[in-house]
């Protein structure tokens, strides 16, 4: 694969990536949306901003909860559950986790050799 040879020749994965976007080459692009996982610290960080001030820490708790499941049911199991806590609380942070739900998901579909 191109990339691959262009890491192996020396190139950072910074400069390849800029590289492709100047081409106008993206994940997506190279992925496809059905490969697409969201980064977790920064969804974590955009939620919270959302929220009021005095759920944030228990909020932040609950999500790193999510995050850390060992199945994707439990997952989703919890989810509801925090779905129903804050869906009042922060609906704007809720709709857009509630959204967001299959990309966040989508490491649950790796094999289990490739989580931590």
């Amino acid at each position: 694969m191109l990339v691959s040879s262009l890491y192996s020749n020396g190139l950072s994965t910074r400069k390849i990536r800029r590289s492709l976007e100047r081409a106008g080459i993206t994940r997506m692009t190279i992925f496809g949306e059905e490969k697409l996982q969201r980064c977790t610290v920064h969804t974590t960080e955009n939620i919270l901003k959302e929220c009021p001030k005095n759920v944030q820490e228990e909020l932040k708790a609950k999500l790193h909860r999510l995050w850390n499941s060992t199945t994707r049911l439990a997952a989703e199991e919890f989810l509801k559950e925090i779905c129903v806590d804050y869906s009042a609380k922060a609906p704007k942070a809720i709709a857009w986790l509630v959204e967001d739900k299959e990309h966040l998901f989508r490491y649950f579909a790796f094999p289990r050799k490739h989580t931590f």
